[in-house]
This record gives structure tokens, C-alpha cells and sequence, in this order.
């Protein structure tokens, strides 16, 4: 077969796409079935799937149309659709564009939904009263979920930077898919025998309605209602619901925030204790302090009552000896006094100022400025300064006579 003869992924694809184009029944379809992974784009279009029990068909419907549409677009909401096929050649993918829908009334999943949910909420599975509280500090806390989801590293995070020694065990499920909903309620009804374990998160990430089954089946939703141990349940995003959320203790919109409400932040435990042990420091001061004022007024009136006389007599010498005290006081201050005035007298009687004034003359270098007291550290030719009390004359030594002892 010549390589001209072989079919390219793209000409495959449009062929595919111009065969479905020229298919008058494929171009004006009516399509039955139920809405399942709507979601709607910033840009206004819709992205959804239309599906039944064996099999489903993606759909595309423009902002012009699903804005005209008027449907409450629920999982599980059965509508019928009118469009055309297509394949979308980039990707070879076959869906359907739809035109316009109308509701067909609610699908079989949440009409099931719906009648269990009465049926259990009438047994009152769903009671506030049967709700128990959860610890405030767990040792250790079981989460039942699938191993390998983000649910589960999603915990593990958070538990980790709220408080690093929580204790978290892993009893690992599949969270969605047949025997999904009889794993779980094993998996409750194990923990429930051993005695070390505080709380239970049963959770799983977000999916579709089909996804999330497993925690609308009731031997999931018994298993967590009759459970001893306390649970969370966090199934999916903020917005999906699932009748296990009406039977566990506490429900948390997301994995993540199961783990904050199961697990205290260290830090905030710790200024809570300080914070009481500091007032209850203080209450005890508080009453010991207020004791022993009483006990103190107490011995005071004993002490009037049974020392009058003697405490008087005891003021009378007090004030004896602190009147000598004051006798003997100031007689030392005016010895004091009288030395200090001797002192001074001779200290005047040395200052050189005052000896000037009786003949002395003081000698000091006219260079240094500093005080001559010897003659024999002065030299010939050397100019000296003579200070009288009445003033002061410039000299110059001519010739030094030393004086020997005894002259």
C-alpha cells in the first residue's frame, strides 16, 4: 500500500467531522438524560455531560443559548436536549452542541437520594442529640480515605504545621466505584474496636454526583451514625452535600478544613495554659493576700487587748531613748564642728596666697609658668617671674649661691 493511500490523525479527523455534518438525523437531535459535571466557564459557556446507566456524551452549550435556557442545572437533573453532533477535530473528541433543554424532572440518583434520606432522617439518624462533641485535643486521629488522593496529603499538611506531634493513622479505602460504600463501613466498624483512637475523618476530594455515591449509600451512612468514636465528615468541595454529612458529628466542606477543626494549633494551646495559669497565680495571691490582712487585723486587736499597759510603758522608754539619742547626736556634731573650724584655720594659714602677704615671694619659670621651689634647679641667664601680693616682676638669675647645711 503506497504511503499516498495512508490517512493522517487530522484528514481521519475531518472526514470523521464531515460525515457527522452531512448526517441529517445527527444535525437535529432531541437527547434524553441526566445532567452530571456542569460547570460553567468565565466566558459564559456551559460544559456538561448527558448521561444514562450505560454510557455518557459530552456537551458543549454556548453563552447565547445557556443563558435562554431557564434550567437549574443539578446533578442528577434529567432534561432533554436538542442540538447537533459534532467532532471537535483538534482533539477528535465527539460531543454533542446544544441548543436549547428542558427539564424531564429529577434523576434517578437524587430521587434515590431523596428517599433514603427521608427514611433515615425519620429513624432520626440526623438528630442534633445524637451528635457527639469532638475531643479538644486528640492523641491520635483515623482517617478513612483512598491512600493515594490528595484528600488525605491535604491532612496531612495541615495536621503537621497546626501540631507537629498529632498522631494521624490512615485506614485505606477506595472512595468511589462498586464495594466502595462496603469498605468504608468496614473500615468504621474496625476503628470503633480499638481504644486508641480520639476522633475519625471520613472524606474524600470533589467529584461528580456518580463520584461522591459511595457516601449516600446506607451502610455508609448507618455505619458513621452508629459509630462510638466521634467522626467528620468532608466529602467533596464547599457545595456538594452527601447524607453522610447529615449523619457524622461535624461536617467540613473540604479535607482540609476536617484537619483544622480536628486539630488545635500548638501555639494557641500554649498561650491558652499560660494565660490561666497567670490568673491563677494571681486568684491565689489575691486570697493569701486577703487572708493575711485578716489574720493580721486579727493578732493586732489580740495584741491591744492583752498589751495595753505594756505597750504604753514601752512608748514612754522608746521616747527616753530616742531623746538621749538626740542628746549624744548633737554633741558629737559640735565636736565635728569645732575640729572642722581648727582644720580650716591651718589649712588658710598654708595657702601661699596668704603667706604672700608677709614678706613671702613666690617664684615661678617665665617659661613653664611652673612654681620655683629650690634655687638649685635654676640655671644662670634663666628668666623667672617674682609674684608679690601687690603684683608681680619679671627677672633673669645672673649667678646661683647654694646654701650648705648648717649655715
Amino acid at each position: 500500500m503506497n504511503e499516498e493511500q495512508y490517512l493522517s490523525v487530522s484528514q481521519l479527523n475531518a472526514y470523521a467531522s464531515a460525515v457527522i455534518n452531512g448526517d441529517a438525523i445527527l444535525q437535529n437531535l432531541f437527547v434524553t438524560g441526566e445532567i452530571s459535571n456542569f460547570r460553567a466557564h468565565p466566558s459564559g459557556n456551559a460544559y456538561f455531560t448527558l448521561k444514562d446507566e450505560f454510557t455518557s456524551v459530552r456537551c458543549i452549550m454556548f453563552r447565547a443559548q445557556a443563558g435562554l435556557s431557564g434550567i437549574d442545572f443539578h446533578e442528577g437533573t434529567r432534561v432533554v436536549a436538542s442540538g447537533r453532533a459534532a467532532i471537535y477535530e483538534r482533539d477528535g473528541q465527539f460531543q454533542l452542541y446544544v441548543y436549547a433543554m428542558s427539564a424531564l424532572g429529577m434523576g434517578e440518583l437524587h430521587a434515590s437520594f431523596e428517599q433514603l434520606r427521608e427514611k433515615l432522617e425519620a429513624e432520626g439518624l440526623f438528630d442534633l442529640q445524637r451528635k457527639k462533641p469532638l475531643p479538644l485535643l486528640p492523641k491520635k486521629i483515623a482517617v478513612i480515605t483512598s491512600p493515594v488522593g490528595a484528600a488525605i496529603q491535604d491532612i496531612i499538611n495541615v495536621s503537621r504545621r497546626r501540631f507537629e506531634n498529632i498522631q494521624l493513622l490512615l485506614y485505606p479505602v477506595p472512595v468511589q466505584g462498586p464495594g466502595a460504600a462496603h469498605s468504608i463501613a468496614k473500615g468504621i466498624g474496625y476503628l470503633n474496636t480499638r481504644d486508641d483512637i480520639d476522633v475519625m475523618i471520613v472524606c474524600r476530594g470533589g467529584g461528580s454526583a456518580e463520584e461522591l455515591w459511595a457516601f449516600n449509600e446506607e451502610e455508609t451512612v448507618r455505619s458513621i451514625a452508629e459509630s462510638r468514636i466521634p467522626i467528620v465528615s468532608a466529602v467533596g468541595h464547599q457545595t456538594d452535600f452527601t447524607l453522610s454529612d447529615f449523619a457524622a458529628d461535624k461536617r467540613a466542606p473540604t479535607p482540609s478544613a476536617a484537619a483544622e477543626i480536628c486539630v488545635p494549633v500548638k501555639d494557641d494551646l500554649r498561650r491558652a495554659v499560660d494565660e490561666q495559669a497567670f490568673l491563677a497565680r494571681r486568684r491565689a495571691v489575691s486570697a493569701v493576700g486577703k487572708k493575711s490582712m485578716r489574720l493580721g487585723w486579727v493578732l493586732h486587736g489580740l495584741s491591744l487587748r492583752r498589751m495595753g499597759n505594756t505597750v504604753q510603758q514601752k512608748n514612754v522608754e522608746l521616747d527616753r531613748a530616742l531623746s538621749a539619742l538626740m542628746e549624744r547626736g548633737r554633741r558629737r556634731v559640735l565636736g565635728a564642728g569645732t575640729r572642722v573650724f581648727i582644720l580650716a584655720e591651718r589649712l588658710k594659714a598654708q595657702d601661699p596666697d596668704n603667706a604672700l602677704g608677709k614678706g613671702v615671694v613666690m617664684v615661678t619659670d617665665a617659661l613653664s609658668g611652673e612654681r620655683v621651689k629650690k634655687a638649685g634647679i635654676l640655671e644662670a641667664g634663666q628668666d623667672i617671674w617674682l609674684h608679690f601680693r601687690d603684683g608681680d616682676a619679671k627677672a633673669r638669675v645672673l649667678s646661683i649661691a647654694s646654701k650648705k647645711r648648717g649655715d
